[in-house]
């Protein structure tokens, strides 16, 4: 079961429970969520966030917004732009031509 960004989440094993904020998949297939709580200690001091298995995660509450997926721009240029400043001025670092 995959958990989505923004879901209200609880760990099975320790009880904590948080919003999901992150989704972290390593190329051994192990698959970590990072959970940010949604309250504050009895003291009214912040908690701290936590980082669990996706497995021993439940999800509580489904997120009432799904989370925007922005495309991937590689800084403040587009790739085209970039490609054409390297054309011109650094022939070396072009992708399609080998130095010569």
């Amino acid at each position: 079961m995959e958990i989505q960004l923004g879901s209200k989440v609880k760990d099975k094993i320790s009880g904590f429970t948080g919003i999901a904020v992150s989704r972290t998949v390593f190329m051994n297939g192990c698959v970590r969520v990072e959970l940010d709580p949604d309250r504050l200690s009895k003291d009214g001091d912040l908690i701290e966030g936590a980082v669990f298995d996706e497995v021993q995660l439940e999800i509580v509450k489904t997120p009432v917004k799904k989370v925007k997926e922005e495309k991937r721009t590689y800084g403040t240029r587009d790739t085209v732009n970039l490609r054409k400043d390297i054309r011109g001025s650094h022939r070396d670092f072009t992708p399609d031509r080998r130095n010569k």
